[in-house]
């Protein structure tokens, strides 16, 4: 995408050079407000002093979220039961619960290394949609690594735990059978707000019914990845695909060869479970492609796609864009040239 001698002439070079690289997705977003509250429940829970009250206080202000965290991520029953106080006092008691908080402490500190961006990625999203739903509060804690994010209705459940870095203790003592090291190798604070704005974004904006085959998962992940794009114009590629600089320096250098592969084995119109999670489920490697291949190769070229779509319908926005049916692939098909 995106110096009368010679002072003129390379002036005007520069002026074009300039112009071929300006990233048309960058718009500006400088008068937009957006009012977001971020609330630290680690910090909150670990320095109580009355969990019964605090408990009672969170549920009165956050409700459904609180609620989720209580009973899927802590795994306590109802926030509203009687007893709930005893189970969290025994969850800030435990010390590996009390390690973890404390490095969450020590990486995040009072969230505000993150706020500007987040900010940021919600002016865009109300840019594109103006009178569309943004978030009342953003609320983080330990999730004990049950989820990153979690989209309900106004609010974001974020699990701090999730991003402390391959290279903490506490990531380096998960159980590699749960976690295998393709999963800790990602659990860094620099995937968050990619993470955090594509499950607002699916929850609130996509609306779209499951992909059925092959075709339509490119399609559909082309979408979000495109939306990325547009909501994070400033981010790295790698970034957004959840990709290490290394991973996407591969799938680039491989892209006709991945799509000569998908052409070949005929998979473009399969609805094989196995095919289909092979090329776009996540794990150490794409199933079916040469060694050093990264996992979800099908995502990088559904994106590729969906980028030159819209390369080539410049006047269509990204409402636009998810408004398109998954099984009107061809629109997007079309466009595609992956030797360009």
């Amino acid at each position: 995408m995106k110096f009368f001698p010679v002072f003129i002439i390379s002036t005007l070079v520069f002026s074009i050079f300039s112009s071929c690289n300006q990233n048309k997705l960058d718009v500006d977003v400088s008068n937009i407000e957006v009012e977001i509250n971020y609330f630290n429940l680690n910090q909150e829970l670990f320095n109580s002093k009355n969990l019964k009250a605090t408990n009672k206080s969170m549920y009165d202000r956050f409700g459904d979220i609180y609620e989720i965290y209580i009973s899927n991520c802590l795994k306590m029953g109802s926030a509203t039961q009687l007893g709930v106080e005893d189970r969290l006092r025994a969850f800030v008691d435990n010390k590996d619960m009390q390690m973890i908080s404390r490095s969450i402490d020590e990486i995040f500190g009072d969230l505000s290394g993150l706020k500007p961006t987040i900010d940021d990625a919600f002016k865009h999203i109300k840019y594109y949609y103006p009178e569309g739903p943004l978030p009342k509060n953003i609320i983080f804690y330990n999730s004990t690594f049950e989820y990153g994010v979690i989209s309900y209705k106004d609010n974001i459940g974020v699990g701090l735990e999730m991003y402390l870095g391959p290279n903490s203790d506490v990531i380096k003592r998960l159980p590699p059978i749960e976690f295998p090291e393709y999963q800790k190798e990602k659990m860094s604070v620099e995937y968050l707000v990619v993470d955090l704005v594509r499950s607002w974004f699916e929850y609130h904006y996509m609306g779209e019914k499951a992909p059925e085959d092959f075709k339509e998962n490119l399609i559909h992940y082309g979408k979000i990845l495109y939306m990325l794009d547009a909501i994070l114009p400033k981010e790295k590629d790698y970034i957004k695909i959840r990709y290490s600089r290394d991973q996407l320096e591969w799938v680039e250098k491989n892209e006709h060869m991945i799509w000569q592969t998908i052409v070949d084995s005929d998979y473009l119109f399969t609805s094989d479970i196995k095919v289909i999670r092979n090329f776009f489920g996540d794990g150490p490697f794409t199933p079916g492609l040469p060694k050093g291949a990264p996992p979800r190769a099908g995502m990088y070229i559904g994106w590729q796609m969906v980028r030159d779509f819209m390369e080539e319908n410049p006047k269509m926005t990204l409402p636009d864009l998810m408004e398109i049916p998954l099984n009107q692939y061809r629109k997007i098909y079309r466009a595609y040239n992956p030797e360009s």
